[in-house]
């Protein structure tokens, strides 16, 4: 309630400044695009060298080369507001992931792996300039970052075609998106998300994210924020009708996910879907070994 308090008055203020600040001091509108985690400034998209990686140093996101040459420094892309948590937090709940299962961990010791294996889907029938987004993800609850394996059809930030499917690498932070290559990928091939905690060093850490077998989607991202959450998700931009979407189903399985401690942690999927969008995620086996979640078009 407080939320939408808080909103309705941002809404109205935001509406009564703009009817007085005259057009010709209006500020530009920068064009937002959607990642795998939500619209970012189309300017502070990268694309990741091949065997290269990312860097958090202070409030800033180095990006170096595979021989470690830094190629890009991407300016306060570390770094957040409440409100960019606010509207991350609001819109995995209401917007663009549409149906999805989540846990964060709230235990000593961190998730170190996390694996989950699905197929390509069919191709949507109808093609409306919409873009979807699966993925198996690691994430801070307060928006700090997610980094995940993510599998696409239509065009994002990173490229792609109508009527393809494609697959890459993302870290999402409050501000900023960084994606390694983006590779063509076949309906009906079989894929396997990977994701790793690399290291701890003091109160930073190392993250990776590939989909295993296929060369140029590993990502490393070092020097991060804890990363406690995980997902297996659907998102959605600009489809409007159910041909938008597969056929079917898409069942995320041979899930894997242990703790630093090498345990398997014992959990249970918290289950979020979009009543208005129609799709849904189902838990049909839970725990953290062989587990498996069905997304419903």
């Amino acid at each position: 309630m407080l939320v939408a308090i808080v909103s309705s008055r941002s809404a109205a203020l935001l509406t009564l400044f703009g009817a007085l600040v005259s057009p010709a001091f209006a500020v530009p509108v920068e064009p937002m695009v959607a990642t795998p985690d939500g619209l970012r400034p189309q300017a502070n998209i990268h694309a990741i060298p091949i065997g290269g990686s990312i860097s958090h140093i202070g409030s800033d996101v180095h990006i170096l080369a595979a021989d470690g040459t830094v190629t890009h420094i991407a300016r306060n892309a570390g770094t957040r507001s409440a409100t960019a948590a606010l509207a991350k937090k609001t819109k995995r709940e209401a917007s663009g992931w549409v149906a999805w299962t989540g846990w964060l961990n709230t235990g000593l010791s961190p998730v170190s792996t996390f694996t989950s294996t699905w197929s390509v889907p069919p191709v949507p029938v109808t093609y409306n300039s919409q873009l979807l987004y699966l993925f198996n993800s690691f994430f801070s609850y307060d928006a700090k970052a997610i980094i995940q394996p993510v599998l696409q059809y239509g065009v994002s930030p990173a490229g792609g075609a109508q009527g393809h499917w494609a697959v890459a690498s993302w870290y999402v932070t409050a501000t900023s998106g960084f994606h390694s290559s983006l590779v063509n990928v076949s309906v009906g091939q079989v894929l396997n998300g990977s994701l790793s905690l690399l290291a701890q060093n003091g109160s930073t850490y190392d993250y990776s994210s590939e989909f295993v077998g296929i060369p140029g989607t590993l990502l490393v991202v070092n020097n991060g924020p804890l990363l406690p959450g995980v997902s297996k998700t659907l998102e959605t931009y600009g489809a409007t009708r159910k041909s938008d979407y597969p056929t079917g189903t898409t069942v995320f399985s041979n899930t894997d996910l242990k703790l630093e401690s090498g345990a398997a942690p014992g959990f249970v999927w918290n289950i979020t879907n979009d009543a208005a969008d129609g799709h849904t995620a189902q838990v049909n086996v839970a725990g953290a070994t062989n587990g498996e979640v069905t997304i419903v078009y």
